[in-house]
């Protein structure tokens, strides 16, 4: 039989010990017995209740943001913004361009996006090339095995290499 860790701590790791199921009924009458009304406070309904811990829940979530740590205690400025983050945003497909303007305006909006988004270097190259598509995909896979040879592909290395392909020197003069 598997104790949960709540199940041991609770003493409740032997079936022969777990306390008889309560019916509503017993689950009233002892609640009442043993806890005193209180003076001057009005009655609280359950869905009150479950609303005042999703406003909890929220607060401590925000402050959780506000201090640069999310839930699990990582640093925020580390993890970045999620994907689907970044994906809420809608940006564009790059599908491969002969018009190299296309190609530089597909760069820009993409730093656009980042420039609203808190995310990582590497995770801003990464985002990139999830955003691009048939033949510029295909470039990506290829030249994406020279570059991780030298470490992690950051957006600079990913821009560069882009530029290079779809917007060279010879263009941008």
């Amino acid at each position: 039989m598997t104790v949960t860790p709540l199940e041991w701590v609770l003493g409740r790791d032997r079936v022969d010990i777990m306390p008889p199921r309560r019916t509503a009924s017993s689950q009233n009458s002892q609640a009442n017995d043993d806890v005193p009304p209180v003076e001057g406070l009005p009655p609280v309904s359950a869905e009150e209740i479950y609303r005042y811990l999703g406003t909890l829940a929220g607060l401590v979530e925000r402050q959780a943001r506000a201090v640069g740590t999310n839930i699990q205690g990582q640093s925020s400025s580390s993890r970045g913004s999620s994907f689907d983050d970044f994906k809420k945003l809608g940006p564009p497909y790059f599908s491969g361009a002969t018009d190299p303007t296309e190609a530089e305006a597909w760069i820009l909006k993409m730093e656009k996006f980042f420039g609203v988004i808190d995310c990582s270097e590497e995770q801003k190259a990464s985002y990139a090339a999830f955003m691009l598509d048939k033949e510029a995909d295909h470039w990506w896979r290829m030249t994406r095995r020279l570059l991780e040879d030298q470490g992690p592909i950051t957006w600079r290395q990913f821009r560069e290499a882009f530029y290079k392909k779809y917007f060279p020197d010879s263009v941008r003069r």
